[in-house]
């Protein structure tokens, strides 16, 4: 099963939503998706994992590698909707002392300190599981 992603953007964050696999060659997709979003400066990202069955060493390197540059910018890199067995690998590996998580986007949403009229299109995210993949549009 191969990751996809479809990305999504309010004005001050950035949602990706990957789906399948998250393993060697789609970390690696990943990995240049959220390097664009860094170089357009929306540096707080949101990964939505909901469906995302299984992440490797490779995928949870991505996330890792990146923090800091992210951070760097005054942004932020927070993961949601994690399956209990992919949250579970990413507490056994103690990713969360590094990593924020939350149960779900609009949860995550609000860890950002974003201008009120960003927080009123935040409820347009609650729907973002059906975007297709690779769909890019702004919220």
């Amino acid at each position: 099963m191969e990751a996809a992603w479809g990305n999504q953007r309010a004005s001050e964050i950035n949602v990706i939503k990957v789906r399948g696999n998250l393993e060697l060659l789609t970390a690696e997709q990943l990995d240049e998706v959220i390097a664009s979003v860094v170089h357009s400066k929306v540096c707080n990202i949101i990964v939505d994992l909901q469906d995302v069955v299984y992440v490797s060493s490779k995928g949870w390197g991505v996330f890792l590698s990146k923090i800091k540059e992210i951070r760097e910018t005054g942004g932020d890199l927070v993961l949601t909707a994690m399956r209990p067995e992919v949250h579970e690998v990413f507490r056994l590996l103690e990713f969360d002392m590094f990593l924020k998580s939350y149960p779900t986007i609009f949860d995550a949403a609000n860890n950002f300190d974003i201008a009120e009229s960003s927080k009123e299109r935040l409820e347009s995210l609650k729907n973002l599981h059906h975007v297709p993949s690779f769909e890019s549009s702004s919220v």
